[in-house]
């Protein structure tokens, strides 16, 4: 019976068993054992210092400047080929302002470059405002054979377009050098015919004629009036009215608005350009030519004589003629120069005497001057420079983490100058002044990216000049902008690693950008509050010599563009690494 019981529990507990087993299917996996020596929640497997408890962001390490050999050691750094630098521009730039200022519109310039393997040719725009343009290639797309030609010099023949494609005027360079920062090539249209001849005056205002030299395109005023009247009684001598009332020379007289002797209106001739009849301010009488006798002798030519009425002949019709950028030269109606004959004064048809050449300086004029904006063409950089602040490989051999204090601020400076290239002047008995701010941006590649550098400089300048005898020049702009790169900071190298850390600045030196400043200006009569016409303040760009462009002529004013040159001693950015690198430690 013991027998029976003891084999009915064994077959019990073997069918317990097998239910058991067939009612999970997973595997029973016993539990990883996790060894922590120090305790400091990392596995001894990802704790590079198993037995020294430390912080996760320290790979398990101490925070301790200490352990190990205490020290971080230096290496080199990256070198310069490790920055991506560019190479530079070479290029030419065209200005084509002489033409604009007789009074063409070129818009487009065709260049065919001659003497390389590769072809160079463009056609290109020209900006509306500073009538200049450019070829700028860069230097890494360059052959090293066609680099040498192009800096060398090669033939360009350029031909100039205005906006109906008609060719205005072709020229050849024999020897344009392909460069960074190049001079403008300036076109030479001297056999081109001025379009800006029409003189236009400002009626009701005495103006001053005013002598002026001129010698190899070169004016030169003179301080003296062109026209003044002589008055002069010699007692016991009949014949000294000879000379009474005829027109001649000051030896010298300041132009300041109450020189009435010297002051003439000038009346403009309907249906004959440039024609006038001219009256004389102080005796309110005008002026014709007239045959000069010595007695009964007729001296043979004509004296200028003042104290007429006015009337529709011809000997009372004057012509002013325009023979170069601020000077013109006055005739009588049948274009028969007025000379300045010695011992006589001013004199038609006369043998000997040198041709008299004036220009017209107005009274009483008020002028107003307003900046619009500043064009400027994108500069040909040369090849960006490169240098360090900054440049280690710090290692540390050692046990535990140690740190170290890296960089230093740099403070950098840039001075952009702006230096005038053409220059203007109101003349006028009043005197007053004003000032041109140019703001411009240069664009370049820094560390293969691309940047922009923003500057500004100030230029200030007396606008209209009281004796008229030289055009006013702007002084020297200048602007400075100053900026902080990089900075100290502290760098954390963990045990048995290194980093490489650098503070790199790339800067482009001594940047020449081509500007021009639109300006409007508007004048005012004093006398009668009347608004100038356009075309009467242009003729008196005109008079003055105004070497800048004239681009545009409204009803009452008008604009007009000056050229400078910008230099940026220094435009500079830089760049900061930090990345780890092998330590190479032995131990």
């Amino acid at each position: 019976m013991k027998t029976q019981n003891r084999f009915l529990r064994l077959v019990l507990l073997t069918v317990l068993t097998l239910g058991l087993t067939s009612c999970s299917k997973d595997e029973v996996v016993p539990p990883v054992q996790i060894v922590d020596t120090d305790k400091d929640g990392i596995a001894d497997a990802d704790d590079n210092c198993p037995s020294e408890a430390g912080p996760a962001s320290n790979q398990g390490c101490p925070e301790s400047t200490g352990g190990g050999d205490g020290q971080i050691t230096e290496n080199d750094g990256i070198t310069e080929e490790d920055l991506e630098t560019y190479k530079g521009d070479i290029g030419m730039v065209l200005n084509t302002r002489e033409l604009a200022k007789k009074g063409y519109q070129p818009v487009k310039a065709q260049l065919e470059v001659q003497g390389t393997s590769a072809d160079f040719s463009q056609t290109i725009d020209l900006d509306p405002y500073a009538f200049m343009g450019q070829i700028k290639l860069s230097v890494e797309d360059l052959s090293e054979a066609d680099l040498e030609t192009l800096k060398n010099g090669v033939q360009v023949i350029a031909k100039l377009f205005d906006a109906g494609g008609s060719e205005i005027f072709t020229e050849t360079f024999t020897s344009i050098l392909f460069k960074s920062d190049p001079v403008p090539t300036s076109c030479n249209p001297h056999d081109l015919p001025d379009l800006n001849t029409e003189v236009a005056v400002v009626e009701n205002t005495p103006y001053y004629i005013q002598a002026v030299k001129y010698d190899n395109n070169q004016v030169v005023p003179e301080n003296r009036a062109a026209f003044r009247r002589i008055l002069q009684e010699i007692p016991n001598d009949p014949l000294s009215n000879l000379y009474n009332n005829l027109l001649s020379m000051t030896s010298t007289v300041e132009f300041t608005g109450d020189e009435e002797n010297s002051s003439f209106f000038f009346e403009a001739i309907d249906g004959k350009a440039n024609h006038f009849n001219i009256k004389h301010q102080a005796s309110d009488s005008y002026l014709k030519s007239e045959q000069l006798k010595y007695g009964i002798v007729d001296l043979g030519y004509d004296g200028i004589k003042v104290g007429f009425e006015k009337s529709d002949r011809l000997n009372q019709q004057f012509v002013l003629h325009k023979v170069g950028n601020g000077v013109y030269r006055m005739t009588d109606a049948y274009f028969e120069p007025i000379k300045v004959t010695s011992g006589v004064g001013l004199t038609v048809g006369a043998a000997e005497g040198e041709e008299l050449l004036v220009r017209l300086v107005p009274m009483n004029i008020d002028w107003e001057v307003q900046e619009i904006e500043t064009h400027y063409l994108e500069p040909l950089l040369p090849a960006a420079q490169n240098g360090f602040s900054y440049n280690s490989t710090l290692i540390n051999c050692g046990s535990g983490s140690l740190k170290q204090t890296i960089g230093e601020k740099k403070n950098v400076e840039t001075t952009t100058t702006v230096g005038w290239e053409e220059s203007f002047s109101f003349m006028s008995s009043s005197t007053a002044s004003t000032s041109l701010t140019l703001g411009l941006e240069v664009e370049g590649k820094f560390f293969g990216n691309g940047a922009t550098y923003s500057a500004e400089a100030t230029a200030s300048t007396q606008v209209t000049t009281q004796f008229a005898t030289e055009n006013s020049v702007w002084s020297e702009a200048t602007g400075k902008t100053s900026e902080t790169f990089f900075s100290e900071r502290e760098i954390t190298v963990p045990s048995k690693s290194a980093v490489q850390a650098y503070d790199a600045f790339q800067s482009y030196d001594n940047i020449k950008v081509n500007v021009v400043q639109r300006v409007q200006v508007r004048g005012r009569n004093q006398i009668n509050n009347r608004a100038l016409s356009g075309d009467q303040i242009a003729t008196q760009f005109h008079f003055n010599g105004f070497d800048g462009v004239i681009t545009r002529i409204g009803p009452d004013y008008a604009e007009v563009t000056i050229r400078a040159v910008a230099t940026m001693d220094k435009v500079f950015k830089s760049k900061s690494d930090v990345q780890e690198v092998a330590a190479n430690c032995s131990n």
